[in-house]
């Protein structure tokens, strides 16, 4: 006999993982001059832009659920001479009920004027070898200080 209980786990489980591919953009913190714009090309790119201030804070949000055992992490290093990485962290949801996905919060410097480009991805780390469940590509542009 099947009972309701699995089934609607089971559909708490699908539901909860299509909200880890949404994107909710681009924010500045208080010392950033950053504007943003997030489009998702799929369920598993995203693509985003940045206009940033030399010498500026700018912050990179992303939906996240630890719960799945996935994580952002950078795939390839940064451009040093162009960005620096401040910190990243984890913030779990407001509501705290169990499953339900947070966000990752990067922020990053802006060392140089120019374009550089961030590349992350969505992870369980243990898992080698494996192709990242997500992928986000942050396109920088840093303005000189006027």
């Amino acid at each position: 006999m099947v009972t309701a209980r699995p089934i609607l786990l089971f559909a708490l489980v699908i539901f909860t993982n299509a909200l880890v591919f949404a994107c909710t953009g681009v924010s500045s913190s208080t010392t950033a001059v950053a504007a943003g714009e997030a489009v998702e090309k799929s369920a598993k790119e995203i693509e985003m832009s940045v206009a940033a201030e030399e010498g500026r804070e700018f912050t990179v949000t992303l939906e996240s659920n630890r719960t799945t055992g996935h994580e952002w992490r950078l795939a390839r290093p940064l451009d040093e001479g162009m960005v620096q990485l401040v910190r990243s962290e984890y913030a779990p949801p407001e509501g705290g009920r169990v499953g339900e996905g947070g966000r990752e919060e990067w922020v990053f410097l802006a060392k140089g004027s120019g374009k550089t480009e961030i590349l992350l991805e969505y992870v369980r780390p243990w898992e080698k070898g494996q192709p990242p469940a997500a992928r986000a590509r942050i396109e920088v542009s840093i303005k000189p200080v006027p």
